[in-house]
């Protein structure tokens, strides 16, 4: 653990879609194979991190096998990773799934001068998010009483339109009601997603709004249908200053990779 004077480097992963089996693709693609050259890179380039934060889709269908698999690449590396659910994840298969070890799901935790709160936005059965009046009010109860600290909010829906159609169907379906809970608590800095497939950067009354590509396929951005784009896999990386401020920056992995 460091102390709360020194920066540090974070990075997310999200939508890895991991499956069952080898033989079994997402998007006509091995999703499995395609994390390893994602976690490979990072090895590479931004190693070691002070954790990773994976913000959904983790697997495809939710099933216990699909988590073992995700597990046994994700356990080695030596290093916590913090997960939340997306729409094809199972919050309470994968809870259990990452009870132990350095593999866990948690709703609130503390590192350097920083706080990351992580969401759980999932409605069973549906693709699209949402966060009842017991998580929002547990979201301001996570946040309370620690006003001095800067704060990141990771999710994996998107609270904000990004200006494709068939995408915003999908995503926090009442934003408004969690941007409302977030303007009670000024150290909030950011919020972070996936789901989309697609980067996005924009700002809310000063609060930053990341959204992130994933591990596998991405999808053509302001698109009103779903389509796939030619951009390769990709993580975030994110540095964490003691201040309060911090810089991010996405890592494209091609094929070469």
């Amino acid at each position: 653990m460091i102390s709360s004077d020194e920066s540090f480097r974070v990075i997310q992963v999200t939508d890895c879609h991991i499956t069952e089996r080898a033989e079994v693709r997402v998007f006509d693609m091995d999703s499995h194979a395609s994390l390893v050259r994602v976690l490979r890179a990072a090895k590479r380039r931004d190693w070691p991190p002070a954790f990773l934060l994976a913000t959904g889709d983790l697997v495809e269908t939710g099933s216990e096998c699909a988590y073992r698999r995700l597990r046994r690449l994700l356990e080695p590396l030596g290093v916590p990773v913090y997960c939340l659910p997306g729409n094809h994840d199972d919050p309470d298969i994968m809870s259990n799934s990452f009870a132990s070890g350095s593999v866990r799901t948690v709703r609130a935790f503390g590192f350097g001068a920083w706080r990351f709160v992580l969401l759980d936005s999932v409605v069973p059965g549906v693709h699209g998010g949402h966060l009842d009046d017991g998580a929002l009010d547990e979201l301001d109860g996570l946040l309370g009483g620690h006003e001095e600290v800067p704060t990141l909010v990771a999710l994996h829906h998107h609270p904000v339109a990004i200006q494709s159609a068939w995408m915003d169907a999908m995503g926090l379906d009442n934003g408004d009601d969690l941007f409302a809970r977030l303007d009670r608590h000024p150290q909030v800095k950011a919020v972070l997603w996936g789901h989309t497939h697609q980067p996005f950067e924009g700002e809310r009354r000063g609060v930053r709004l990341i959204g992130s590509p994933s591990t596998c396929r991405q999808f053509l951005r302001l698109r009103d249908e779903p389509a796939f784009s030619d951009e390769p896999p990709a993580y975030r990386r994110l540095l964490f200053h003691p201040d309060g401020r911090f810089e991010t920056e996405l890592c494209w992995v091609d094929a070469a990779e």
